[in-house]
């Protein structure tokens, strides 16, 4: 397994828009789709009943695979859905780019955009994460995926591990689902709590 990180700092100091934006950012919702079977985003809730997405800035009801805790201390909740053309395509035209993909309700006003993509491979390991509000993002690559049209952008580099919980494949399916969606039976991977 290859681990790769994104430094916005690195581009920054190159004098580079930090963002992975426009035909950059299209290139890697691409890439993602090609090895993933799932990707999700988290939603801060004030309550954890307070689960119903805005129909303009979620993808199709019917793609959505289930709503879990991060926590059970949590109103974080993670959305969960199935990748398929329909769904790519929600995310290519969702946004401009990465740095948008965290709740700038506290800077912007009422936005409470989704944070966090990631996208996981059918047994739930994860191949993409980020956590956007710092502005970190990271890639774990089996030998077969190719992601080098991105990883050869700025602000790539290729790290020698990882010590994360995320490279446990069962990561996904061990957080308690608080809402079953329609696509939920076409999970092909047992579910934990």
């Amino acid at each position: 397994m290859k681990f790769y990180y994104y430094d916005e700092g690195l581009r920054e100091r190159l004098g580079e828009n930090t963002d992975i934006s426009g035909k950059e950012y299209i290139s890697l919702i691409d890439s993602c789709f090609r090895y993933s079977a799932f990707f999700s985003f988290r939603r801060y809730q004030h309550s954890i009943l307070d689960w119903t997405p805005e129909p303009a800035s979620f993808p199709n009801e019917n793609d959505l695979c289930f709503v879990s805790m991060l926590s059970e201390k949590s109103v974080d909740l993670l959305y969960v859905f199935r990748c398929n053309e329909r769904t790519k395509g929600f995310l290519k035209s969702y946004t401009k780019g990465l740095q948008y993909w965290y709740d700038q309700q506290m800077v912007y006003g009422p936005l409470n955009m989704p944070e966090d993509l990631c996208f996981y491979r059918a047994d739930g390991s994860v191949l993409f994460c980020s956590q956007t509000h710092e502005g970190d993002i990271w890639l774990f690559l089996n030998d077969d995926e190719d992601f080098s049209s991105n990883t050869s952008q700025s602000g790539w580099s290729e790290s020698p591990r990882c010590d994360s919980n995320l490279l446990d494949p069962k990561w996904l399916f061990t957080k308690t689902i608080v809402h079953r969606g329609p696509a939920f039976d076409k999970i092909p991977v047992k579910h934990g709590k």
